[in-house]
């Protein structure tokens, strides 16, 4: 009971302070970024400059399995370094910054749940004039990044007693005899950690907006 109480901390923690830091998403979104910039130039019929292992595997109708596993860190890193060559400045841009650690800038989640259902909708508004004014495509430099997927929840079962089962819970047996229970209700100090994730999100700007995007993120939403 104690090992899967420490697996559960373990993981929180992991999460918490390494997979949902912020630098670390924050890379997350800048290759997102610099993959839907190179697919919409593709899209439009421009030349992507697709290194041939990743232009196989986003061709083939479905890829096969030695497509799929081609497709390692060191060719995606490559590809990288070719769209440093690329002439859309965009891509370029986007490519050098993620070879350069020249990483985009987390801004807190400003709006508050509680307000109006429009506040956040003038909020990424207004990130994105901020981050257009300063020379960006805010569809690849204004990045909001969703914090509550349930990939990244280290453990929530089922509250409800009876919709909970070995896919969604996990149970212990206190007693030989006893009947199996949610590790949660034998271990109280896995509650604080136990519950659905609030809504939350954090968004991405270059450091050349930072300033301005702090500034309209101070207002009241």
């Amino acid at each position: 009971m104690y090992a899967i109480e420490e697996y559960i901390f373990a993981r929180f923690y992991m999460y918490n302070n390494v997979y949902q830091h912020k630098t670390t998403r924050g890379f997350e979104k800048l290759v997102d970024a610099s993959w839907r910039c190179a697919k919409d130039i593709k899209a439009s019929g421009g030349d992507a400059y697709l290194v041939n292992e990743i232009a196989e595997f986003l061709d083939a109708a479905p890829a096969t399995v030695k497509q799929y596993l081609a497709l390692e860190d060191a060719t995606l890193l490559y590809q990288m370094q070719v769209w440093q060559r690329h002439p859309d400045s965009t891509l370029r841009d986007l490519a050098r910054r993620f070879l350069e650690r020249d990483r985009l800038r987390a801004i807190d989640d400003p709006v508050k749940q509680a307000g109006f259902a429009d506040a956040r909708e003038a909020w990424e508004r207004e990130l994105r004039q901020v981050v257009s004014a300063k020379g960006f495509n805010p569809d690849y430099y204004a990045l909001r990044d969703d914090l509550r997927l349930t990939i990244y929840d280290p453990y929530t079962p089922e509250k409800d007693e009876e919709e909970q089962d070995p896919y969604n819970a996990i149970f212990i047996q206190p007693a030989r005899e006893g009947r199996p229970r949610e590790i949660s209700t034998l271990l109280p100090r896995l509650a604080p950690v136990t519950g659905a994730r609030s809504q939350q999100y954090r968004y991405y700007v270059p450091e050349e907006c930072r300033d301005d995007a702090r500034t309209i993120a101070a207002r009241s939403w």
